[in-house]
């Protein structure tokens, strides 16, 4: 079904992907991890409080529900659920690098922010986006982002 819809060739997708799931982490990294990265770089730690950070990256699963609707369903290790809590947590690491504590709890942290993140972003797809982009932003960065900059920085 993703080569009829993609118009190639089950050849052609093999020769560029292992599986579908590999698919889902391309789109997943080109148009919400490198976009979030880009961001943090743009505005670095300093900026790490402001909310159009995640807005971009909220705004794109809104735009692109159906699919994203369809995929937070997949379970396993190569699920969308699974790609986000991996590159959220390598970026909350990359967030949390100079701070000043233990290494076992800068894992700890980074994995318990990139968790919250992944469970809203689910909710959120699994009720059919109910809320807005701007919403979620809001709401996850009050209850996540702020205690973020208020425990670390």
């Amino acid at each position: 079904m993703i080569c009829q819809m993609a118009n190639v060739s089950r050849k052609t997708f093999y020769a560029l992907y292992h599986d579908k799931y590999e698919v889902i982490e391309r789109i997943v990294v080109d148009n919400v991890i490198s976009d979030l990265k880009g961001m943090l770089e743009l505005l670095g730690k300093v900026e790490l409080n402001q909310p159009i950070i995640l807005e971009k990256m909220y705004q794109h699963f809104y735009d692109e529900k159906e699919f994203y609707v369809k995929v937070i369903n997949i379970e396993g290790n190569n699920s969308l659920e699974h790609c986000l809590l991996y590159c959220f947590e390598e970026i909350n690491l990359e967030i949390l690098k100079d701070v000043e504590i233990s290494l076992v709890e800068k894992e700890y942290a980074a994995y318990f922010f990139a968790a919250l993140q992944v469970m809203l972003i689910k909710k959120w797809l699994i009720n059919d986006l109910e809320l807005t982009p701007r919403e979620m932003v809001l709401s996850y960065h009050k209850w996540a982002v702020k205690a973020m900059v208020n425990n670390y920085f």
